[in-house]
């Protein structure tokens, strides 16, 4: 469940719509481009195709270019055939000048004929490599034009910024990490958080003791001794058994409440799992007397679901 809204969830919310309305932007406006892109590469395919076609239409051209030039070259040979005719004593009868004439007329217009079809084929020529070149490098563009489109990163920096804003906002909003109960509340509405837990909670569905014992009895001890808990806060003692013995040896942690007592002494650590919490659980982190059976084993076998592990968890933030 969640146990803590922080002041910076509301602006997170807000950043995280404006940033999704310009991812929601700038998706769309890559997709237009590469849209766009796509068609600027097929009207430069096609630029590129007609431009092919018409090259491979040249030859026949070419052909028809050079049958012109033939028929220049024959146009010629007949004029020379009718003059010399003409200038022969023997055969001029035959030919007369007009007929001469005709032929040279003829012979004009041949080579105007061909002069023309020459000049159109070579300016042809010249505008479709150009076209060509032009084409290919309008495909290239195109293309280059293209892969910039689909490697666009905006969306991608914008969704990078999401996620981090999303994150942010998960930190805001700070929910329980075990199920349990709400020990203290360390801030107010409205506060601004310090680093101290804003929460401490607490499974108290099992709960232990941590008991100081004089290390001259450390070697009595072993797990799952019955224990018996007391205190002026129970109406009656608590039972419990030894789950865990700490080897670290030290200077006691624990004050007694006996002014007179002893504090030259050093102690041994051990953890004592309460069967019953019932009573208990009203009155953490109580300082209790502790009174360990070194024969008598605890009813309270080691395993069951009442002697299973509890700690008490701090809930953090910071804002």
């Amino acid at each position: 469940s969640e146990l803590v809204v922080m002041r910076s969830a509301a602006v997170r919310q807000k950043e995280l719509l404006a940033l999704g309305a310009q991812l929601q932007s700038a998706e769309q406006q890559k997709q237009q481009a590469i849209v766009q892109a796509e068609s600027q590469v097929e009207i430069a395919r096609g630029k590129l195709h007609n431009a092919q076609a018409k090259m491979e239409a040249l030859p026949r051209q070419e052909d028809l270019l050079k049958l012109a030039e033939q028929q220049v070259l024959l146009a010629e040979e007949m004029l020379q055939k009718l003059k010399n005719i003409s200038e022969d004593r023997r055969t001029r009868e035959f030919v007369g000048a007009m007929e001469v004439d005709r032929q040279e007329i003829s012979v004009g217009e041949a080579r105007l004929k061909y002069l023309k079809q020459r000049e159109t084929y070579l300016q042809a020529k010249q505008d479709l490599e150009l076209a060509l070149n032009a084409a290919e490098m309008e495909l290239e563009v195109a293309k280059k034009a293209l892969a910039g489109a689909i490697k666009n990163t905006a969306p991608d920096v914008l969704q990078a910024q999401i996620e981090a804003l999303e994150e942010q906002l998960r930190q805001s909003r700070i929910s329980a990490p075990i199920s349990g109960s709400v020990l203290a509340i360390h801030a107010k509405p409205g506060e601004t958080s310090a680093q101290l837990p804003l929460i401490e909670m607490a499974n108290l569905d099992a709960l232990i003791c941590e008991v100081e014992v004089n290390e001259r009895d450390a070697a009595r001890l072993e797990r799952g001794q019955k224990a018996i808990l007391t205190s002026h806060a129970f109406p009656e003692p608590v039972e419990g058994y030894v789950a865990e013995l700490h080897q670290l040896v030290g200077q006691p942690m624990l004050r007694s409440v006996d002014p007179l007592a002893r504090s030259d002494y050093r102690t041994v650590t051990a953890i004592v799992r309460l069967c019953e919490t019932e009573l208990a659980r009203e009155w953490l982190q109580l300082q209790v007397q502790v009174e360990i059976m070194i024969s008598e084993k605890s009813n309270c076998e080691p395993g069951d679901p009442v002697a299973a592990e509890s700690t008490a968890v701090p809930v953090t933030g910071s804002e």
